[in-house]
């Protein structure tokens, strides 16, 4: 394993941890070392009692970069699916 995917994969594992309270889980779907992009997918469940509590797409884009930055790894884009949202069961 590389340095550049070890880090990615500990930026990773921290956005879980900051969003699996709300149900949320950040997935890899690809890195890209030299077009400096990585790709995840960002799945989470509504949080009916806090719908402003959750990290969007944009944020953890922005989470993951600034992570991978802050760790030496040149990162120019942060691609994030988030597919559709669902709601908790009742």
């Amino acid at each position: 394993m590389t340095d550049a995917i070890k880090s990615v994969d500990e930026a990773i594992a921290l956005m879980n941890q900051m969003v699996e309270r709300d149900g949320g889980v950040v997935t890899l779907r690809g890195y890209d070392a030299d077009a400096q992009t990585l790709d995840v997918d960002y799945s989470v469940e509504v949080n009916e009692d806090c719908p402003t509590c959750m990290i969007d797409a944009k944020m953890l884009g922005t989470f993951l970069a600034d992570s991978l930055r802050s760790r030496g790894i040149p990162i120019e884009k942060v691609n994030v699916t988030e597919p559709q949202r669902a709601s908790p069961a009742h």
